[in-house]
């Protein structure tokens, strides 16, 4: 995913939602509808702020991506069921 990596090799562990926009070069509103879906790895989520567990998200990301997709681009019902 790219994460910058801290001078004691120590990787980025939780992205905001304006991070995690800019990593996948979509909107943070799509990173917080995201948000609400089932499994997407939030580690803390506040009524003021949301933090983003970043290998989880990039887990989630890739097998976001090997799901169906219709023709808009939506998940197909039978990968959702």
């Amino acid at each position: 995913m790219g994460s910058p990596d801290d001078s004691d090799g120590i990787g980025v562990l939780l992205l905001t939602a304006a991070q995690a926009a800019a990593l996948c070069q979509v909107g943070v509103d799509k990173v917080y509808e995201w948000a609400r879906e089932p499994g997407f790895p939030v580690a803390i989520n506040t009524r003021h702020q949301m933090r983003i567990h970043a290998r989880l998200f990039e887990e989630w990301l890739e097998r976001r991506a090997l799901q169906p997709r219709d023709d808009q681009g939506e998940e197909s019902q039978e990968a959702v069921a």
